[in-house]
Protein backbone atom coordinates (compact mmCIF):
# COMPACT_ATOMS: atom_id res chain seq x y z
CA UNK A 1 0.00 0.00 0.00
CA UNK A 2 1.65 3.17 -1.22
CA UNK A 3 2.80 5.51 1.79
CA UNK A 4 3.10 2.83 4.34
CA UNK A 5 6.97 2.21 5.87
CA UNK A 6 8.35 1.03 8.77
CA UNK A 7 7.98 4.14 10.98
CA UNK A 8 5.28 4.36 13.44
CA UNK A 9 2.43 6.13 11.80
CA UNK A 10 0.25 8.60 14.17
CA UNK A 11 -3.16 8.09 13.79
CA UNK A 12 -6.31 8.83 15.84
CA UNK A 13 -8.64 6.37 16.98
CA UNK A 14 -12.00 7.78 18.56
CA UNK A 15 -14.12 4.79 20.52
CA UNK A 16 -17.85 6.23 20.15
CA UNK A 17 -20.00 5.80 23.33
CA UNK A 18 -23.52 6.48 24.39
CA UNK A 19 -25.70 5.24 27.47
CA UNK A 20 -28.68 3.00 26.76
CA UNK A 21 -32.12 4.71 27.79
CA UNK A 22 -33.66 2.49 29.86
CA UNK A 23 -30.97 1.36 32.73
CA UNK A 24 -28.30 4.05 31.42
CA UNK A 25 -26.09 1.24 30.33
CA UNK A 26 -22.72 1.67 28.46
CA UNK A 27 -23.29 1.23 25.15
CA UNK A 28 -20.21 1.10 22.00
CA UNK A 29 -20.82 1.74 18.75
CA UNK A 30 -19.58 -0.92 16.11
CA UNK A 31 -18.87 -0.50 12.44
CA UNK A 32 -18.17 -2.15 9.43
CA UNK A 33 -15.15 -1.04 7.21
CA UNK A 34 -16.64 -1.09 3.39
CA UNK A 35 -13.63 0.69 1.89
CA UNK A 36 -9.63 0.57 1.66
CA UNK A 37 -6.91 -1.47 3.06
CA UNK A 38 -8.82 -2.75 6.04
CA UNK A 39 -12.54 -3.50 3.79
CA UNK A 40 -14.28 -6.47 4.19
CA UNK A 41 -12.54 -7.80 1.67
CA UNK A 42 -9.94 -8.11 3.77
CA UNK A 43 -11.26 -9.96 6.92
CA UNK A 44 -11.69 -9.75 10.08
CA UNK A 45 -11.72 -5.95 9.75
CA UNK A 46 -15.26 -6.12 10.01
CA UNK A 47 -15.57 -5.08 14.18
CA UNK A 48 -14.08 -1.53 14.57
CA UNK A 49 -15.91 1.50 15.46
CA UNK A 50 -13.38 3.82 15.30
CA UNK A 51 -13.59 6.34 11.89
CA UNK A 52 -10.18 7.76 12.27
CA UNK A 53 -6.94 6.95 10.40
CA UNK A 54 -3.34 8.09 9.60
CA UNK A 55 -4.03 10.18 6.96
CA UNK A 56 -6.06 12.89 9.13
CA UNK A 57 -3.06 13.73 10.99
CA UNK A 58 -0.16 13.10 8.29
CA UNK A 59 1.19 16.58 6.21
CA UNK A 60 -1.89 18.59 8.67
CA UNK A 61 -1.74 20.99 11.43
CA UNK A 62 -4.86 19.09 13.12
CA UNK A 63 -4.59 18.24 16.64
CA UNK A 64 -5.83 14.79 17.18
CA UNK A 65 -9.06 16.41 18.54
CA UNK A 66 -9.35 18.45 15.15
CA UNK A 67 -8.36 14.75 13.46
CA UNK A 68 -11.48 13.28 15.21
CA UNK A 69 -14.09 15.73 14.50
CA UNK A 70 -13.24 15.48 10.84
CA UNK A 71 -13.25 12.02 10.53
CA UNK A 72 -16.29 10.84 12.55
CA UNK A 73 -18.44 14.11 10.17
CA UNK A 74 -15.88 12.57 6.74
CA UNK A 75 -17.04 8.91 7.64
CA UNK A 76 -20.24 9.13 9.44
CA UNK A 77 -22.20 12.43 8.56
CA UNK A 78 -22.13 13.38 12.65
CA UNK A 79 -20.78 16.19 14.13
CA UNK A 80 -19.34 16.36 17.30
CA UNK A 81 -17.80 19.28 19.49
CA UNK A 82 -14.43 19.37 21.50
CA UNK A 83 -16.74 19.43 24.96
CA UNK A 84 -18.19 15.66 23.91
CA UNK A 85 -14.73 14.44 23.83
CA UNK A 86 -12.08 13.21 26.53
CA UNK A 87 -8.53 11.85 25.40
CA UNK A 88 -7.61 8.51 27.01
CA UNK A 89 -3.88 8.87 25.87
CA UNK A 90 -1.63 7.68 23.28
CA UNK A 91 -0.76 4.24 22.87
CA UNK A 92 1.70 1.85 20.78
CA UNK A 93 3.21 1.34 18.72
CA UNK A 94 0.96 -1.60 17.96
CA UNK A 95 0.99 -4.05 15.09
CA UNK A 96 -0.90 -7.19 15.65
CA UNK A 97 -3.81 -8.83 15.61
CA UNK A 98 -6.32 -8.73 18.92
CA UNK A 99 -9.31 -10.61 20.47
CA UNK A 100 -11.47 -9.79 23.21
CA UNK A 101 -13.12 -12.12 25.99
CA UNK A 102 -15.11 -12.18 28.64
CA UNK A 103 -13.96 -14.83 31.56
CA UNK A 104 -13.88 -15.40 35.02
CA UNK A 105 -15.12 -11.75 36.03
CA UNK A 106 -12.65 -10.47 33.61
CA UNK A 107 -12.36 -8.34 30.34
CA UNK A 108 -9.57 -10.11 28.71
CA UNK A 109 -7.24 -8.90 26.27
CA UNK A 110 -5.61 -11.08 23.77
CA UNK A 111 -2.95 -9.63 21.60
CA UNK A 112 -2.21 -12.70 19.17
CA UNK A 113 1.37 -13.43 17.49
CA UNK A 114 -0.24 -12.10 13.79
CA UNK A 115 0.77 -9.39 12.07
CA UNK A 116 -2.09 -7.19 10.93
CA UNK A 117 -2.63 -6.07 7.42
CA UNK A 118 -1.35 -3.60 6.48
CA UNK A 119 2.23 -4.81 8.51
CA UNK A 120 2.51 -1.02 9.76
CA UNK A 121 2.61 0.15 13.29
CA UNK A 122 0.06 2.74 14.53
CA UNK A 123 0.78 5.43 17.03
CA UNK A 124 -2.53 5.61 18.15
CA UNK A 125 -4.42 8.87 19.90
CA UNK A 126 -7.30 7.30 21.31
CA UNK A 127 -10.26 9.61 22.59
CA UNK A 128 -13.33 8.81 23.99
CA UNK A 129 -17.02 10.07 22.33
CA UNK A 130 -20.11 10.74 24.12
CA UNK A 131 -22.44 10.16 21.47
CA UNK A 132 -25.24 10.88 23.72
CA UNK A 133 -27.85 12.57 22.10
CA UNK A 134 -25.45 13.07 18.32
CA UNK A 135 -26.91 14.79 15.70
CA UNK A 136 -26.07 13.55 12.03
CA UNK A 137 -26.38 16.31 9.44
CA UNK A 138 -24.73 14.21 6.12
CA UNK A 139 -24.73 10.94 5.14
CA UNK A 140 -21.03 10.13 5.11
CA UNK A 141 -18.29 9.06 2.41
CA UNK A 142 -19.51 5.24 2.33
CA UNK A 143 -16.02 3.76 3.82
CA UNK A 144 -17.88 2.64 6.83
CA UNK A 145 -21.21 0.98 7.88
CA UNK A 146 -23.28 1.16 11.41
CA UNK A 147 -23.50 -2.25 12.41
CA UNK A 148 -25.31 -0.66 15.60
CA UNK A 149 -24.64 -0.10 19.33
CA UNK A 150 -23.82 -2.64 21.73
CA UNK A 151 -23.62 -3.34 25.22
CA UNK A 152 -20.03 -4.83 26.39
CA UNK A 153 -21.07 -7.71 26.83
CA UNK A 154 -22.48 -8.12 23.81
CA UNK A 155 -20.42 -6.14 21.70
CA UNK A 156 -17.70 -9.13 23.00
CA UNK A 157 -19.81 -12.30 22.73
CA UNK A 158 -21.01 -11.24 18.90
CA UNK A 159 -17.70 -9.83 17.41
CA UNK A 160 -14.36 -10.51 20.21
CA UNK A 161 -13.34 -14.43 18.82
CA UNK A 162 -12.54 -12.46 15.42
CA UNK A 163 -8.97 -11.34 16.14
CA UNK A 164 -10.21 -7.80 14.71
CA UNK A 165 -7.24 -5.65 12.96
CA UNK A 166 -5.60 -3.85 16.07
CA UNK A 167 -9.35 -2.33 17.63
CA UNK A 168 -9.77 -4.14 20.39
CA UNK A 169 -6.34 -2.74 22.36
CA UNK A 170 -7.75 0.72 21.55
CA UNK A 171 -11.00 -0.62 22.96
CA UNK A 172 -9.27 -2.28 26.20
CA UNK A 173 -7.48 1.05 27.20
CA UNK A 174 -11.09 2.60 27.14
CA UNK A 175 -11.91 -0.07 29.93
CA UNK A 176 -9.10 0.48 31.47
CA UNK A 177 -9.58 4.89 31.65
CA UNK A 178 -13.39 3.95 33.19
CA UNK A 179 -11.56 1.19 35.56
CA UNK A 180 -11.74 2.23 39.50
CA UNK A 181 -9.36 0.60 40.59
CA UNK A 182 -6.58 1.43 38.16
CA UNK A 183 -6.08 4.93 39.34
CA UNK A 184 -2.59 4.40 40.11
CA UNK A 185 -2.27 1.33 37.24
CA UNK A 186 0.98 -0.74 36.75
CA UNK A 187 3.15 0.05 33.75
CA UNK A 188 2.23 -3.07 32.09
CA UNK A 189 -1.50 -2.16 31.86
CA UNK A 190 -0.62 2.02 31.17
CA UNK A 191 1.04 1.63 28.63
CA UNK A 192 1.91 -1.95 27.17
CA UNK A 193 3.98 -3.13 24.42
CA UNK A 194 1.97 -4.69 22.43
CA UNK A 195 4.03 -7.64 21.76
CA UNK A 196 1.63 -10.84 22.08
CA UNK A 197 0.30 -11.53 25.03
CA UNK A 198 -2.56 -11.38 27.43
CA UNK A 199 -4.04 -8.24 29.69
CA UNK A 200 -6.93 -7.89 32.06
CA UNK A 201 -8.87 -5.91 33.80
CA UNK A 202 -12.22 -6.69 36.33
CA UNK A 203 -15.43 -6.54 34.97
CA UNK A 204 -17.02 -5.69 38.45
CA UNK A 205 -14.32 -2.54 38.31
CA UNK A 206 -15.64 -1.34 34.98
CA UNK A 207 -17.60 1.76 34.92
CA UNK A 208 -20.58 0.37 32.76
CA UNK A 209 -23.60 2.63 33.63
CA UNK A 210 -24.17 6.03 34.00
CA UNK A 211 -23.67 7.65 37.22
CA UNK A 212 -27.31 8.90 38.68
Amino acid sequence: MKGWGPSAHPVVEPVLFRYAESGGELEILVCRRLKGALSVANPPACTTSNPGGHHVLVGTDDTPVDAVIRSIHMKLGYSVVPARMSPVGTFGPAINRSSLEIAAGKVRLVIHDEPAEPDAPFLAHVIAVNASRLRKNGVGNGSLEEVGWFALANLVDRFGRSKNHIYFQFLFQFLRRRSRSLKAPPLELAYPDWRAGVYELELKQIELCQAP
